[in-house]
């Protein structure tokens, strides 16, 4: 494969982008930043669509580059288009995200925590479209995933004493929320994995920008015990 695709978006964002790079055959993956590349490569190069990750300027000569970093053009013409919709009208291709994009991740499971959660507070504004001290009750089967300081203001701003893990990357993550029951929690690199796997998920929607609604039947932008008991009932065949 001779394709390269260059990518400066933020770290959700480029888990949205691989259902493009899937429709041209996949490639190689190229970060304009060091961050983003540090912490989502071993997750990419999982993936048999990925040759190899960079972040610095690739002397190979390539046949075909895409720059998907022009998708903020479409994003922001249009705030209510999913963001995997966004990086694929760059082209004009057609996508199907109503099926899974990340392959072959081990689940992995933590104290056999069947609820994992991450909020983070870049799109976690009034009005909050989820009530998540229904969580109250369920305690001790939630494992929150994230900053610290994203734990800090999960448990000041709901008072739900959880276990807390820190993810050492991107990989680690899909491994964890591949090995849950649910995934609860806002438009954030969590989510867009959560997504991409298809896991069983609830999404707190920030309805300004509201670019990365759930599209499976097992999504929901609704949160109740009658859900939760549905899934934490449900055998885990991952």
């Amino acid at each position: 494969m001779d394709n390269l695709f260059i990518s400066d978006g933020a770290m959700g964002d480029s888990i949205y982008s691989l259902p493009t790079v899937i429709t041209f055959g996949g490639g190689c993956y190229k970060f304009t930043k060091y961050n983003q590349y540090d912490f989502l490569r071993t997750l990419l190069l999982s993936q048999p669509y990925i040759l190899d990750v960079y972040w610095y300027d690739i002397h190979n000569k390539y046949l075909n580059e895409y720059d998907l970093r022009q998708y903020r053009k479409i994003t922001k013409a249009d705030p209510t288009l999913h963001l995997a919709l966004c990086h694929a009208k760059i082209f004009n291709v057609k996508i199907n995200i109503s099926d899974k994009w990340l392959f072959g991740i081990e689940p992995k499971r933590i104290d056999n925590l069947d609820i994992i959660v991450n909020v983070s507070p870049r799109y976690h504004t009034d009005p909050i479209s989820i009530d998540y001290k229904i969580l109250k009750d369920y305690e001790n089967k939630i494992l929150f995933v994230g900053k610290n300081s994203e734990f800090k203001n999960f448990y000041t701003n709901y008072d739900i004493k959880c276990e807390h893990y820190k993810c050492i990357n991107a990989l680690e993550i899909a491994q964890i929320i591949a090995g849950c029951k649910l995934f609860i929690g806002n438009q954030s690199l969590c989510f867009a994995v959560a997504e991409a796997l298809k896991s069983n998920r609830v999404l707190e929607i920030y309805n300004k920008k509201p670019n990365c609604t759930p599209q499976s039947a097992n999504g929901h932008t609704i949160l109740n015990k009658e859900l939760i008991e549905k899934y934490l009932n449900q055998i885990n065949e991952r």
